[in-house]
């Protein structure tokens, strides 16, 4: 059909032009942050023969497009590092890869050097779909568990509205989220 040359046409065009973007690079690693290029990227590297960087920042278990997690599954084994950020991330792709390319860095977040404690009353706010892949019952769990005055806005719309709206009455965060 029109639409699956389409798509074809437009993914071997953005393949061809990275790798002659890259083969220019003077680079000795590439690296990258989201999974649709991480693929590209391990496939052009494919020619290119340079050290690789890849970091996850989605869900594994949740993601919802079966032919890019067919690609990124059988595609992150020729990685030299890939880099994750939660242990759930790190336990999956330890099954799935080499143990020693699967390192694990948290998002910092340094609340010292961040907010002005004379405040005492922080508001974070979160913008996103409101998906499995989005992690935000993660987000909503961490909350639960801080022991400051905070407030936690949450925006968006998805399938796990009504999900994380039960979440925050079932566990008594309705003042604080």
């Amino acid at each position: 059909t029109f639409s699956a040359k389409f798509i074809s046409y437009y993914i071997l065009s953005r393949l061809f032009n990275l790798y002659h973007l890259l083969k220019k690079s003077p680079s000795d690693v590439l690296i990258s942050f989201t999974t649709t290029m991480n693929i590209y990227l391990i496939i052009v590297n494919q020619l290119l023969r340079k050290k690789i960087i890849v970091s996850e920042r989605t869900d594994p278990n949740s993601f919802k497009h079966t032919l890019i997690k067919f690609f990124r599954n059988k595609l992150y084994k020729y990685t030299h590092v890939l880099v994750v950020q939660n242990k759930d991330q790190e336990k999956y792709f330890k099954a799935n890869l080499s143990k020693s390319r699967v390192k694990l860095i948290y998002n910092p977040v340094e609340l010292n050097s961040i907010f002005d404690h004379s405040n005492n009353n922080f508001k974070f706010l979160t913008i996103g779909r409101l998906d499995k892949e989005k992690n935000q019952v993660e987000l909503l769990q961490i909350f639960k568990e801080l022991n400051f005055n905070y407030t936690l806005e949450i925006l968006g719309k998805g399938s796990l509205e009504t999900k994380l709206k039960n979440f925050v009455r079932e566990n008594d965060l309705n003042n604080r989220i």
